[in-house]
């Protein structure tokens, strides 16, 4: 997408724009051609199919890093649309909402002849509710070589006929070649996409009986961007994981029906990798499957390598944070925050990064840490480890703390664990952790960067008290 594309840019279906008490709604557009001339109208369409109009009250063009938004605006987002058209409406028709804790909309804005749909990103809030009610789910990694995987297995073993028994148990995929069938495999594998299915089943199945305001998803919502030729990253939109992901969340396949809830999201370090990792080098045993299905798989396939691991492979973790980004597609179509708030009526929470594999950063490349990690990843296939918070983002949630006059609840969602230390080595003794006071308690945190004697004493000489 590139500076004379037209889109709606917040708000998103990762990021929606409640209204509770206001009617007045802020949409951010990137529209280069648009000129005062033309003629912009708004609606929204609720997920119930209600239409409601609003009358557009200012509009100005402005410096993306101007406007009043939720977040932090990632660098690669103000570098790709520095200029941005920002618009007021104020909704004529507010919608009861005597059944529903919320009701989501759809974005629908008209100018000139362009007619620009941004899906699921308003949501109208009962005020009256005295509660919040949420579900959260992580780990999504959400990819099509699922079923790709299930229809190879399909095709390349047999339906079992019959069941075999041995004497002391029944016989599974960990027992014998003469067990493995294509029953076996389905009688185990953790399908990702269709239990997003159920998710959303179940979050709609609560949001229709008053249940449940809304969902959190945070963090490897896909498990990569792209499965085609590994080298090269600027493959169109419908050719990666997030069409996939976005057509799953607004119902458009056979495995999901539509979210009618409003969903908040934050991006793990699996968001961030281009392309897929290797069945051979990592299995798939985190989705029931045994390494010894997984091999005579590959086999059969004739994708099986007699040197198991292989330099190219490494480009698996691989990121790009350039014109291409890793999350480009997100910042465009899922959310164009990767750090943000959200006002929940009785409380707070606050969105953050823990960025990708903290390999992947120029700074850890050559470190032993790296070398140390791919040693055990390929010995134990221990679980990745995220760069963690920067200042930027610590600075972000002091200041949303500061703001929380009220002591109001404050929920801190995120992908990896605030506190990862088999990811620092600097920092095994327990006294070297350095203490983030939050309001009257205090929270341990260590990032990747803390090993830098510069950081770490900005971390000690600043002023954390929130």
């Amino acid at each position: 997408m590139n500076h004379s594309d037209t889109m709606i840019l917040w708000p998103s279906i990762g990021c929606p724009n409640q209204i509770a008490r206001s009617k007045k709604l802020t949409v951010i557009v990137v529209n280069n051609t648009t000129n005062e001339d033309q003629i912009i109208r708004g609606n929204l369409l609720t997920v119930v199919g209600k239409r409601i109009e609003m009358n557009l009250v200012a509009q100005c063009k402005q410096q993306l890093t101007q406007t009043t938004v939720p977040g932090i605006w990632p660098e690669w987002i103000e570098n790709q649309y520095p200029n941005v058209l920002v618009l007021s409406f104020e909704i004529i028709n507010f919608p009861g909402l005597k059944k529903y804790r919320t009701l989501l909309c759809d974005i629908e804005v008209k100018i000139g002849s362009q007619v620009l749909i941004k899906p699921n990103s308003v949501y109208f809030s009962n005020d009256s509710s005295q509660d919040i009610k949420t579900l959260t789910a992580t780990d999504i990694h959400v990819a099509r070589r699922w079923q790709t995987l299930q229809d190879n297995v399909k095709d390349l073993f047999t339906r079992r006929k019959e069941r075999i028994v041995s004497s002391v148990k029944e016989m599974t995929v960990f027992d014998t070649n003469d067990a493995w069938t294509c029953d076996c495999f389905m009688d185990s594998f953790i399908d990702a996409n269709r239990n997003l299915g159920r998710f959303i089943s179940i979050a709609n199945t609560l949001w229709e009986q008053g249940q449940l305001d809304f969902v959190i998803f945070s963090g490897d919502l896909v498990d990569y961007k792209f499965s085609k030729v590994r080298y090269k990253s600027n493959f169109s939109f419908e050719e990666s994981e997030w069409s996939f992901f976005e057509n799953l969340l607004l119902g458009q396949t056979n495995i999901a029906p539509r979210l009618l809830v409003p969903m908040y999201t934050a991006v793990g370090n699996h968001d961030y990798r281009l392309h897929p990792y290797k069945l051979q080098i990592y299995g798939i045993r985190h989705s029931g499957i045994a390494d010894e299905f997984t091999t005579e798989y590959l086999k059969r396939k004739g994708q099986y390598q007699k040197f198991k691991f292989r330099i190219s492979d490494l480009n698996a973790v691989r990121i790009n944070k350039t014109r291409h980004h890793s999350l480009n597609y997100y910042y465009q179509r899922i959310n164009p925050f990767t750090t943000y708030s959200a006002d929940l009526k009785h409380g707070e929470m606050v969105v953050l990064d823990t960025g990708p594999d903290f390999f992947c950063e120029k700074n850890n490349f050559f470190s032993r840490r790296w070398h140390r990690f791919i040693s055990s990843a390929l010995e134990s296939r221990t679980g990745p480890r995220s760069s963690g918070y920067d200042l930027n983002q610590l600075d972000f949630l002091q200041k949303q703390l500061k703001k929380n006059k009220k002591n109001k609840p404050v929920i801190i969602i995120s992908h990896a664990p605030v506190l990862n230390p088999l990811a620092m080595p600097s920092l095994k003794k327990r006294e070297n952790l350095l203490p983030l006071k939050v309001g009257n308690g205090s929270l341990n945190y260590c990032n990747q960067l803390i090993q830098n004697i510069e950081f770490e004493k900005q971390i000690r000489t600043s002023d954390l008290d929130a």
